[in-house]
């Protein structure tokens, strides 16, 4: 017996397909009888790609990243985490890891959509003066943030002092 594809499950798949909804979206739709632009298209730079934010951080959690660091200890795991615009479609940004003159790594990373969010992580190996930059498909760069990486293990935090009980 042969199984037939609803026509009800298609129409759904065809309108969620259309309507543009992806993982990385973070655009919500405007409310109905809402003043605000109905299209987050309208800001979109045409033929560039914008950077909205970009945040060095310890750790990604539900795709939005944790508390913006200024300085790390070696062997910690560093992560660069963007937010772009893209009016030119589906493209590409860099990430580029820094220490002191010495390129340690460019990440390539995919923009598949309009606004898109995506990271990079990187253990740094070495103490000293790091930088982590953003670039576009052009090698411009958006964004360039300075941190310092100590040669410091990662300590546990001081125990407070209290008295022994008896």
């Amino acid at each position: 017996m042969k199984t037939r594809f609803p026509w009800f499950a298609a129409a759904a798949l065809v309108s969620l397909i259309s309507s543009g909804v992806r993982a990385d979206d973070t655009m919500k739709p405007a409310a109905a009888g809402s003043s605000a632009p109905a299209a987050a298209a309208e800001a979109v730079p045409a033929g560039s790609v914008e950077l909205i934010k970009a945040v060095l951080c310890s750790g990604v959690q539900d795709r939005e990243p944790g508390p913006e660091i200024t300085s790390a200890k070696v062997g910690d795991i560093v992560v660069g985490w963007t937010q772009v615009r893209s009016g030119i479609g589906e493209t590409t940004i860099v990430h580029r890891w820094l220490h002191e003159a010495d390129n340690m790594g460019d990440v390539s990373l995919a923009v598949k959509g309009s606004p898109w969010r995506t990271w990079s992580r990187k253990t740094v190996s070495e103490p000293g003066n790091w930088k982590w930059q953003v670039l576009d498909s052009s090698g411009s760069v958006l964004k360039e943030v300075a941190f310092n990486v100590s040669a410091d293990a990662a300590a546990a935090p001081a125990a407070e002092s209290q008295p022994a009980a008896h």
